[in-house]
């Protein structure tokens, strides 16, 4: 389910609850409107019985939309981890493939597929293992790697326009990444024992 959480005396409702599928990614957008990614299973088997898409809500919990195939009929997630969505509407996923392999799948905002991003052309033998993903104001695409110790910048087609190593900057990993009002990127990072790191902004 998803929770919400009142930001006057702290206490907690169940906004919507998805039974037998479980939530994974969340995003609310800037109509209010939230897309969440939903699974029958946290597993990379994927056949015509099971369920990996993305649903889009209004601010009241109402589905208003819900993504699973593509125009040739095929599913188009494995297992879709997180979500967010573009300043001109496009939809973000990382789409987890395997236990260490990923994508970014980006959808327009009927839900047609656009393009995938399998990580740095230019590093064809390195793993890409995509764990936060953000838009910002200019509708970059931006990503984090933990496992390679990187964050990644695309355009809104898909091209690599910056790929930073974290480590440069005192991240280590990069796990979680959004943009705030003020364009600010924020990213989450654990150290190597597992432990919290500390909050870094990047501008």
């Amino acid at each position: 389910s998803i929770k919400k959480i009142s930001a006057q005396d702290g206490s907690i409702i169940t906004f919507k609850t998805f039974i037998p599928l479980f939530p994974e990614g969340l995003h609310v957008n800037r109509k209010g409107e939230i897309l969440v990614t939903v699974v029958d299973e946290s597993s990379f088997f994927v056949d015509k019985t099971t369920t990996r898409k993305v649903l889009k809500l209004s601010e009241h919990g109402r589905i208003i939309q819900d993504i699973e195939y593509g125009d040739n009929g095929l599913k188009l997630f494995i297992l879709p981890y997180r979500v967010t969505e573009n300043v001109n509407g496009d939809i973000c996923v990382v789409n987890r493939t395997g236990r260490y392999l990923g994508q970014i799948v980006v959808l327009d905002k009927i839900g047609r597929f656009k393009f995938t991003y399998d990580g740095n052309p230019n590093l064809p033998c390195c793993d890409f293992i995509p764990m936060g993903i953000a838009c910002d104001g200019n509708g970059h695409i931006i990503v984090t790697d933990p496992t390679d110790f990187s964050i990644h910048i695309l355009d809104q087609n898909g091209m690599l326009l910056q790929y930073l190593n974290s480590t440069a900057i005192g991240i280590n990993p990069p796990i979680s990444v959004c943009v705030d009002r003020t364009g600010l990127l924020w990213v989450g990072s654990m150290d190597n024992t597992g432990k919290q790191g500390d909050r870094k902004s990047v501008v």
